[in-house]
């Protein structure tokens, strides 16, 4: 999603400002969809997580093959990397500045989803994380609903 969105992104706006702004209008009205989605949700019951204890339900290698598939059609990644990225992204930048964007966020991406499996299946965390789940979904949406104004406003 990375790659195709910045090189993609780099060139709309190198094409057209209009197609630019209406990639951006897109991407600040699904920050805003996902973030009102945020606030009304009821968080997670034990009932809908899965536990490590559990007998698998696909071997690791069908997981990953469903996981990648997944993503890869998932429209949401696609929308959220355009919206992150009408915001960073210099009409300017080079290649190297669209490839360290690019890098740190496979990186981050990488390290937030390992932290997360490896912290939220402890079960003392993962407790607490259930108990509060519904108030962290609604910091989270306030704050997508911030970033799509930000970037609905956003100039370029």
């Amino acid at each position: 999603h990375v790659a195709y969105c910045l090189g993609g992104l780099a060139l709309v706006i190198a094409k057209s400002v209009l197609l630019f702004s209406i990639l951006k209008y897109i991407g600040a009205a699904y920050l805003f969809y996902i973030g009102f989605q945020a606030l009304h949700s009821q968080g997670f019951s034990e009932a809908g997580v899965i536990t490590p204890n559990a007998p698998p339900v696909m071997s690791d290698r069908a997981a990953l093959r469903s996981g990648f598939i997944t993503n890869l059609f998932n429209p949401k990644a696609t929308l959220f990397f355009l919206a992150l990225f009408t915001q960073i992204l210099n009409p300017d930048g080079t290649l190297l500045h669209r490839s360290i964007y690019g890098f740190t966020c496979v990186i981050m991406t990488f390290l937030w989803f390992s932290v997360v499996a490896t912290i939220l299946t402890t079960p003392r965390i993962k407790a607490q994380f259930l108990r509060f789940s519904k108030w962290i979904d609604r910091i989270c949406g306030a704050a997508l609903i911030a970033l799509g104004i930000r970037l609905a406003v956003t100039k370029l």
